[in-house]
């Protein structure tokens, strides 16, 4: 990525686990960022690796954690507890 939005990221890591997967069904990906997050641009060089690896990647840059659904993966604004 180059300058990408989060959504732009997020979007691409779906598509390409939608590619990768023998069933077509791909990765239910749920981004929920807080305003700030949403105007992040992220630059990323990234190549033959997981699905699971980019999107920590990509939380990392954009200060966003990752929660493991059931039915989906989501990538949400840190708590401030």
């Amino acid at each position: 990525f180059r300058e990408a939005s989060i959504q732009e990221a997020v979007e691409f890591l779906r598509i390409k686990a939608r590619d990768l997967d023998p069933s077509k069904k791909g990765v239910n990906i749920i981004l929920k960022p807080d305003p700030s997050a949403k105007a992040a641009l992220l630059t990323l060089d990234l190549k033959n690796i997981p699905v699971m690896e980019a999107l920590k990647y990509v939380a990392s840059l954009a200060d966003l954690e990752i929660k493991v659904g059931e039915s989906a993966i989501s990538l949400e604004s840190k708590s401030t507890k």
